[in-house]
């Protein structure tokens, strides 16, 4: 059988640009590169554009530009300082995962912010950006299935690089923060229970919680103290837990109404003798109601 090479060039040259266009292989935000993963943005191209889009990050703003695989936006000043770009998000996939490799300050103030449109809370870091993998459990703010929904990002001067930025199912290593009544009542309040957990891919000798307020990033005393000593739950140590009777936050700066908001409270695991050498962060995904309620008379 002859081939008609002519024909065959012609069929190639429509064929492959519908492909790339239909999103089966765009280099930047790989979609479902795994069945755990619903899209992760790889720091290969970054492409960008003036108008909000699927297909690249916005320009109009923030620099944002890729740097050895990595993201790397840049804000040369406290104007220019938004950028963002469409992405699917859905409860099936509710954990928001990326690293923080670096901020690099320049003169004022600094703050970097990453929030979904369809409801969600936002992750606020004030004055210090701290390096790390950050895991937000958005489940209670994301549509049933995965929905379109624009990721918006801030950057107030300076330099900010990072990377695996990524919406999962179940992060590989990641702290999680349960109350018996928070998701009921909206809220986590002083006198109720909370368990916080550290899940980890590999085992560990030492497992330890410090708390901060995301706005400035003072470290706090929870109960009086400033870090929450874990226990592995078995002889794999691989989870580690405590739970605690919340009675007292210390140190806090961003209260308002005797409340601290939604993604203020940040918590900290410090790892050691593991094969992960980064600490992990993550941030209560409710407002934390401070003052204990008011006993009813019999």
């Amino acid at each position: 059988m002859k081939i008609n090479m002519r024909r065959l060039s012609v069929i190639l040259f429509l064929v492959i640009p519908i492909a790339l266009c239909a999103g089966i292989s765009r280099a930047d935000i790989v979609a479902n590169p795994d069945s755990n993963t619903l899209w992760r943005e790889d720091g290969s191209s970054a492409p960008t554009g003036a108008d909000s889009s699927a297909d690249h990050w916005r320009n109009d703003g923030l620099d944002v530009k890729a740097a050895e695989g990595n993201l790397q936006f840049n804000a040369a000043d406290a104007v220019k300082v938004i950028t963002g770009r469409y992405v699917q998000a859905g409860a099936t996939y509710p954990y928001m995962v990326f690293q923080i490799h670096d901020f690099k300050p320049l003169p004022g103030y600094h703050g970097f912010t990453i929030f979904l449109s369809n409801q969600s809370p936002s992750l606020s870091l004030v004055s210090q950006i701290n390096p790390g993998i950050y895991t937000l459990d958005l489940r209670s703010f994301l549509p049933a299935s995965p929905a379109t929904s624009f990721m918006s990002l801030y950057l107030y001067n300076g330099q900010l690089t990072l990377s695996e930025l990524s919406m999962v199912k179940l992060p590989d290593n990641f702290i999680s923060t349960t109350s018996p009544k928070m998701k009921e009542k909206g809220f986590l309040g002083i006198g109720d229970d909370v368990t916080f957990t550290v899940t980890m891919k590999d085992a560990a000798e030492d497992v330890s919680l410090n708390f901060f307020d995301s706005y400035g990033m003072p470290q706090l005393k929870i109960n009086g103290e400033q870090t929450l000593q874990l226990k592995p739950k078995d002889a794999t140590q691989k989870v580690w837990s405590a739970t605690i009777k919340l009675q007292t936050i210390e140190g806090l700066r961003s209260t308002e109404k005797g409340q601290l908001p939604a993604f203020h409270l940040m918590t900290k695991a410090v790892i050691l003798g593991s094969t992960l050498k980064q600490p992990l962060w993550t941030a209560i995904p409710y407002p934390v109601h401070l003052n204990a309620p008011v006993a009813t008379p019999k």
